[in-house]
């Protein structure tokens, strides 16, 4: 165990309650990077599929934007292994925001109490709110958003969902009353979220207020760690660190939820030093006494290569039994019967072989690493055989992958072990000699592979 892991302090969270994932899963820089994606996850959906064994939880930021069809929701369950968790931020009109005309939802535009909006616009890209619409329109985009959510909560794969209020969304009774009805428009079991862009909601004196208020409606604040070189001017009084990182309001309004994004929007280097680490731990050390019963989820905003997998993969080894490790709990599950996990996980008796084996293919050891999901794209040099790839990687390992990314690619085969290879093992034919095990074609392992792990 490494010396940052073996000094981290007692969290005293719960075993495996602290889980983290990204804010959204299609950052093309990461895709570029080739360090975490695989070069045959090209789509959006086999990019879910092997972030989803990676990773406990994801944040769909693309619902900002426009809001996504119950489909699009139903193919992203349907990629995902049971128990991994979708977060949905709310589309920016439910939330005050002026957006594109176009990106409301077809349905909405089709109505007859729009034609009068429509006739009013100069371009179908010119930006309405809600105070534009007619109310009947109103409660159409609500039903849209309900029925996006709908597959996610009946499978049990919905989260919270984060309701993003802009700078300009100052404290206030009319605003309190906005937030209020986001919470009555929403399913009563879904958790809600505010995440406030001013931090005149969290700074002295408000802030109690804001808290007390926040902790009746039983809707989480998001703890929010910018820059204020990235953030909108704070409020006066309100001053950033000597690090540049505006104040972390650390509250639980909901005693089942913490939610935090950390942001870095600028630059080539978003990973966190190891004081910003240390200082987390710290914060996430206080959620037991401030109430928190439920998990802490925490939202990486780092996009930049594949910084967001190095930050996580920190502070996961930082944290210790705390964090959940995702891989692992993947792993203690049967595959299903017939699946390509099970064809590659059990090797004949006798043979030896290693992820980047030479004599596998590439889409064949890129199948090996998505049944074994610990390991990173690029294998340790001390790769294990496919029987032995459950073992998850050792704390230093995981900080070794971290501090310097991808750890050493080392594509030398096998040990020197006199066994013969997978790909050489033989078989009986039942009449005393002994012909080559037949290799698994790349069609078998893309059919398989699309229904393995599930």
């Amino acid at each position: 165990m490494s010396a940052s892991a073996e000094s981290a302090p007692a969290l005293g969270l719960p075993r495996g309650s602290l889980r983290m994932g990204s804010c959204g899963w299609t950052d093309d820089s990461l895709a570029r990077c080739a360090r975490f994606y695989p070069s045959s996850a090209r789509t959006a959906i086999d990019r879910l599929r092997h972030y989803s064994r990676r990773f406990a939880c994801v944040e769909i930021d693309t619902s900002t934007y426009a809001i996504p069809s119950p489909r699009a929701a139903q193919q992203w369950v349907d990629a995902t292994p049971r128990g991994f968790t979708f977060h949905a931020k709310a589309f920016g009109a439910l939330c005050g925001q002026s957006v594109p005309y176009n990106s409301l939802p077809r349905e909405v535009r089709g109505m007859e109490s729009m034609r009068p909006v429509k006739r009013r616009l100069t371009s179908p890209s010119e930006r309405v709110s809600l105070s534009h619409l007619p109310s009947d329109a109103v409660e159409a985009m609500w039903r849209q958003f309900d029925a996006f959510l709908r597959p996610l909560r009946a499978t049990q794969r919905l989260g919270a969902v984060v309701f993003q209020f802009q700078a300009s969304f100052l404290p206030s009774a009319a605003s309190r009353e906005a937030i209020e009805e986001c919470r009555r428009k929403l399913h009563p079991e879904v958790l809600m979220a505010v995440d406030f862009r001013s931090r005149a909601w969290t700074a002295p004196p408000i802030v109690e207020e804001t808290a007390r208020w926040l902790h009746s409606l039983r809707i989480a604040l998001v703890a929010s760690d910018d820059l204020l070189c990235e953030a909108p001017p704070p409020p006066r009084g309100v001053a950033a660190d000597e690090m540049g990182r505006l104040p972390i309001a650390l509250l639980v309004t909901n005693p089942d939820l913490f939610y935090a994004r950390i942001h870095r929007r600028q630059g080539s280097h978003r990973v966190l030093s190891q004081r910003e680490r240390e200082e987390w731990l710290a914060m996430l050390a206080r959620l037991p006494s401030l109430g928190l019963r439920g998990p802490a989820w925490l939202l990486w905003g780092t996009d930049f290569e594949d910084h967001f997998v190095r930050n996580a993969a920190l502070l996961s080894a930082a944290a210790a039994e705390a964090a959940i490790d995702w891989p692992h709990e993947l792993r203690d599950r049967p595959p299903a019967a017939g699946s390509i996990t099970r064809l590659l996980l059990t090797p004949p008796s006798g043979a030896t072989a290693c992820v980047n084996s030479p004599l596998r293919s590439s889409t064949e050891r890129e199948v090996v690493r998505e049944a074994t999901p610990s390991l990173p794209a690029a294998a340790h040099e001390d790769a294990p055989a496919p029987s032995a790839l459950a073992v998850s990687l050792s704390q230093r390992q995981q900080l070794e992958w971290a501090e310097h990314g991808a750890m050493r690619n080392v594509d030398a085969g096998c040990s020197s072990s006199s066994e013969p290879s997978a790909r050489s093992a033989s078989i009986s034919t039942g009449r005393g000699n002994k012909r080559p095990r037949p290799p698994v074609s790349e069609q078998q392992i893309t059919k398989y592979f699309r229904s393995s792990v599930q």
